[in-house]
């Protein structure tokens, strides 16, 4: 189904959003991958939703515009810097800002009417593709008891989502509503 379908190719988007922004962040500075990836991860998104119709104000062009100045502004390293710019940095944040938009993308076009299943499916896909990796990079060599720790907090937080919790909360509000609603118009009715 659609669901399952959009929240694949979601969940895939996130997963190598992740893995490529950590990489940039591990051997660049982060005061050029974080604004570049946030950059890619506005614009994209924004062109997509004009090639699927919707409109964008001169305001909002204005806004992207100020955007791209405000990366090259912050984007400024200083020669004692502990890591480097290089052309890896800038393509890994690069790379991060397309896969988070083909995330968003992916999730706008799930139904509407599919409630909070496609991050379910986010969920289901970006942890297996993440764990694969770690399995498959054969980096599981004992950690000390610090670093087990902050994995172990990073891994209950990543699978079990603390983002997804307002999400869930909204839906449960939005269902009583709609269940209020129903009841008023029934009462109404008769």
């Amino acid at each position: 189904s659609e669901v399952w379908l959009w929240g694949a190719v979601s969940g895939l988007g996130g997963a190598f959003a992740y893995v490529m922004l950590f990489r940039a962040l591990a051997i660049g500075p982060m005061s050029v991958a974080s604004p570049i990836s946030a950059l890619v991860a506005v614009v994209l998104p924004v062109l997509a939703g004009v090639l699927f119709g919707e409109r964008l104000p001169p305001l909002g062009w204005m806004g992207i515009a100020m955007g791209m100045l405000a990366v090259l502004m912050v984007s400024q390293v200083h020669e004692d810097a502990p890591h480097p710019v290089s052309l890896r940095v800038i393509l890994l944040s690069f790379g991060a800002g397309v896969f988070i938009s083909i995330f968003l993308v992916a999730l706008e076009r799930a139904p509407d009417d599919s409630g909070l299943w496609p991050l379910v499916v986010v969920r289901i896909v970006t942890s297996t593709l993440l764990i694969f990796a770690v399995v498959a990079s054969r980096q599981l060599a004992r950690p000390t008891n610090d670093v087990l720790e902050a994995k172990s907090a990073g891994l209950i937080e990543f699978t079990l989502g603390a983002d997804l919790m307002p999400q869930v909360l909204k839906a449960k509000v939005e269902n009583e509503i709609l269940r209020a609603e129903g009841s008023l118009r029934e009462l109404a009715g008769h």
